[in-house]
């Protein structure tokens, strides 16, 4: 037991010091729009530092009575609502999962910076697909910042806030967006 234990701690060291290496190549902004507090994860986009590169942005078929607040705040700012299904359809959690995978895989090392933790609570629900399974992603760590929380240009919408986020972070000379 104690061996085994040992060789964890050993491996855990090996796999910072791997990721001290890479500098966090990727720094993802994150932002979440859901029903409510505790509700359904409605839309989700995870937004690059280098604006050379495409963001993710996704929007979840709803399943359950909409909160009212969010019907008069969000709802008109979703994409699929806004300009009609032939703009973008809501996928299921099922894709939203395997997309959210295929995005993240493309990267060798991955630091997710968010101005709230509800954004990170719904993006670690994401990453479990079933008792006992998750997606596998590359080495991640997580930033919550106060400072970056701002208004975007949409409020309310994810790829809108996330990207004013990211414009934010640069702003306060944290990193440049290329």
């Amino acid at each position: 037991w104690l061996d085994a234990a040992m060789r964890a701690c050993k491996h855990t060291e090996e796999t910072d010091k791997q990721l001290n290496e890479k500098e966090f190549e990727m720094k993802l902004f994150i932002d979440c729009e859901y029903n409510g507090m505790g509700g359904q994860l409605l839309s989700i986009a995870l937004v690059p530092l280098d604006k050379q590169l495409e963001p993710l942005y996704r929007e979840q078929v709803v399943y359950e009575p909409v909160d009212n607040w969010v019907t008069d705040n969000v709802f008109p700012k979703l994409d699929h609502y806004a300009f009609g299904p032939r703009f973008k359809i809501p996928c299921s959690r099922a894709q939203l999962q395997a997309d959210l995978a295929m995005y993240l895989n493309q990267y060798d090392c991955i630091h997710l910076i968010s101005d709230w933790p509800d954004d990170i609570k719904y993006f670690c629900e994401l990453l479990i697909t079933g008792p006992g399974h998750r997606i596998d992603t590359p080495p991640m760590t997580i930033e919550i910042r106060r400072d970056l929380d701002c208004e975007s240009d949409i409020p309310h919408h994810a790829l809108a806030d996330a990207k004013a986020m990211r414009d934010k972070y640069i702003e306060l000379g944290l990193g440049h967006g290329s």
